[in-house]
C-alpha cells in the first residue's frame, strides 16, 4: 500500500519540501495553516509508527484530539470524522484505515500547497 509514511504517495515531494521549511522543530509551527501539516503529519506518524498505541481509544482528548479539531476547521469534516472514528477504536492497518490518511495528507497538502501560491 502506498502512503506518505514511507515515502510512496501523490504529494510526497511537495510534503517533503513543505514540511522542511515550515514545520519548526518545536512547537507551534510559524501559522496556524503551517500547523495543518504539523498535525496532519504527527496523526500519520503515529498511526503507520505504532499503530496509534500512544493514542487512548476510550479517551482521546488529548493532543491528538486538537490535531483533529484543528483539521476539522479547514479540511473536508467528512475525512475528519473518519479519522476522529478511527481514532476511537483500536488501530487496524488496513487498506481503509490506509486510505483515510492519505486522503487527509493530500487534502492538507493541497490545500498549502493553493495558500502557498496565492500568497506569491
Amino acid at each position: 500500500m502506498k502512503n506518505y509514511f514511507d515515502s510512496t504517495w501523490k504529494y510526497q515531494k511537495e510534503y517533503d519540501v513543505l514540511y522542511r521549511i515550515y514545520v519548526p522543530a518545536t512547537w507551534p509551527s510559524l501559522t496556524l495553516d503551517w500547523e495543518l501539516l504539523r498535525a496532519i503529519s504527527r496523526l500519520t506518524y503515529e498511526f503507520y509508527n505504532n499503530w496509534n498505541w500512544n493514542i487512548d481509544t476510550k479517551n482521546p482528548l488529548d493532543l491528538y484530539m486538537y490535531f483533529v479539531s484543528l483539521l476539522a476547521q479547514y479540511i473536508d469534516t467528512n475525512l475528519v470524522y473518519r479519522l476522529s472514528k478511527l481514532l476511537r477504536q483500536p488501530a487496524v492497518f488496513n487498506e481503509q484505515s490506509n486510505n483515510i490518511y492519505n486522503e487527509l495528507m493530500d487534502a492538507v497538502i493541497e490545500k498549502l500547497l493553493k495558500i502557498n501560491s496565492n500568497n506569491k
